[in-house]
């Protein structure tokens, strides 16, 4: 007989425990270079906010995975900089101490950015480099026409599910069972839809958004990777 899963909210006490799981199931992305520092504030972020969802599955006690978002993207990203802002300079120090890949990783980006400057010229350069930042920064797409579907899906979308990461010896069902706790709660908050994202050759993370009831929107480079954007609709009648 398999244990008892457990799905309730993410506590102060188990940011450590997500933190863990984050780093063991994401040990190549760029937010896990930035070191435990900046995953535990990062974290602990979602508890200071009124318009976030953040869940942990939970089995004999012992987390085996994390599911966190907000019903509120726009103000969320505003809330996370105010929130993390005074954090950078030790998130930076560590870096350059313990993780000289990230520090690398922010270099190139730099200079793809400065490449992409001079081509365009100098002034028109950092004009467009600039507008393209604030932006993505407030929108979810960075291609948008205010007349397609598409713009109208976006927009209509305050929800996100941000990040759902589920430990290797976590029991089968246990990021589908997340996901659906996530989609209930938000749908019961009165939103119309919920997005999310994921890098296309995750076929394992498709595949469970799929089955937890999104379907694809759209695809977008992001920085030096391409991911997929899916959306949930809720139920008019929730």
């Amino acid at each position: 007989m398999g244990k008892i899963l457990t799905i309730r909210n993410l506590e102060g006490y188990d940011i450590t425990s997500i933190a863990n799981i984050h780093y063991k199931v994401f040990r190549n992305f760029f937010t896990t270079k930035l070191g435990e520092c900046f995953l535990i504030n990062y974290y602990s972020s979602f508890l200071k906010f009124s318009h976030s969802i953040s869940l942990v599955a939970e089995v004999s006690g012992r987390i085996s995975g994390f599911i966190v978002g907000t019903y509120n993207s726009i103000e969320h990203k505003r809330c996370l900089l105010r929130c993390l802002g005074p954090k950078i300079p030790y998130i930076i120090l560590y870096c350059i101490i313990f993780s000289p890949d990230a520090i690398a990783m922010i270099l190139f980006k730099f200079m793809q950015i400065i490449s992409q400057v001079m081509k365009r010229g100098l002034f028109i350069g950092l004009f467009r480099w600039f507008y393209d930042l604030i932006r993505s920064f407030l929108f979810f797409s960075r291609k948008r026409d205010i007349s397609s579907p598409l713009y109208t899906e976006i927009i209509s979308a305050p929800a996100s599910l941000t990040s759902v990461a589920v430990a290797p010896s976590a029991q089968l069902g246990t990021g589908l069972s997340l996901i659906e706790a996530f989609l209930d709660r938000a749908c019961k908050l009165r939103v119309k839809s919920v997005l999310t994202s994921t890098d296309i050759w995750n076929r394992g993370a498709k595949r469970t958004f799929v089955n937890a009831g999104f379907t694809f929107l759209n695809r977008r480079r992001e920085f030096n990777r391409y991911v997929d954007i899916y959306i949930y609709r809720c139920p008019d009648n929730i």
